[in-house]
């Protein structure tokens, strides 16, 4: 496949960005894909998890954003480095808390950005109100916007997705995947294992996490292919134009 590039990211800790950032690197490594995490964050836990985690192949970089330098210099690094992987991975997965520092026009880099999400009420506020400062991204026109995939974590058994209420907090487009539950099993794995291994109810609601995303994948990507070859077309188009403009001009000259 072409390369294919996916953003975790929230405003807070605490929702799962880091776990679902190593643990989906791990499952589409597993699917056959080549696959590199960029871990943004300073405290790198999704990197950490993999690095102690049985070796699987996935490229690992852990590549801290100077935010504290301020101006364009950490946005430009972030893009170099996500460019430079995208040579040699199928799939590029960054893993990014979202800070002031961060400018929206990083989110144009990217084919996908996941936002994790608690279902309490404060979460979903929050988060709602962290999506819709960038509205303007996931809807522009004028640059190939990204798509946006929310994505319920640390779920339990009695909370599992009521469509309703996302549909409450979230009037704009997106796409919801399915709940990721909460888990002791989870906790136990940093370091040491995969949720998709998990043969309980939180490895299997991953195991259905990851297909879900296998298949936006596809969706997306055929969508990308799409308007490639819709822009190779109009450029062949204008190009017989020139030339059939340039051979008139030549036949009115001579």
């Amino acid at each position: 496949m072409a390369e294919f590039k996916i953003l975790i990211t929230s405003q807070k800790g605490g929702v799962g960005k880091s776990t679902v950032s190593a643990n989906l690197a791990a499952y589409l490594c597993k699917q056959g894909h080549q696959v590199a995490l960029l871990d943004f964050d300073l405290h790198g836990s999704s990197s950490k998890w993999l690095e102690g985690a049985p070796p699987i192949g996935i490229n690992i970089h852990h590549e801290p954003l100077p935010l504290e330098v301020g101006g364009t210099r950490p946005m430009n690094e972030a893009k170099q480095k996500l460019r430079r992987l995208c040579y040699s991975n199928d799939i590029v997965i960054s893993d990014l808390t979202w800070s002031d520092s961060v400018t929206a026009e990083l989110l144009f880099e990217y084919d996908l950005v996941i936002v994790p999400t608690s279902v309490s009420e404060i979460e979903l506020n929050a988060t709602s109100d962290f999506l819709e400062r960038f509205r303007w991204v996931f809807e522009s026109t004028l640059h190939r916007a990204p798509r946006l995939l929310l994505s319920p974590t640390r779920v339990q058994n009695d909370q599992l997705m009521d469509t309703s209420l996302f549909k409450q907090h979230f009037p704009f487009r997106l796409i919801l995947a399915p709940a990721i539950l909460e888990g002791q099993s989870a906790r136990q794995m940093y370091k040491r294992g995969y949720l998709c291994d998990l043969n309980d109810a939180c490895g299997a609601s991953f195991n259905e996490f990851g297909g879900a995303l296998v298949e936006a994948i596809a969706m997306i990507s055929q969508d990308k292919a799409q308007v490639a070859n819709d822009g190779n077309s109009r450029m062949k188009a204008l190009l017989k134009l020139a030339a059939q403009y340039e051979a008139s001009l030549k036949s009115v000259f001579h």
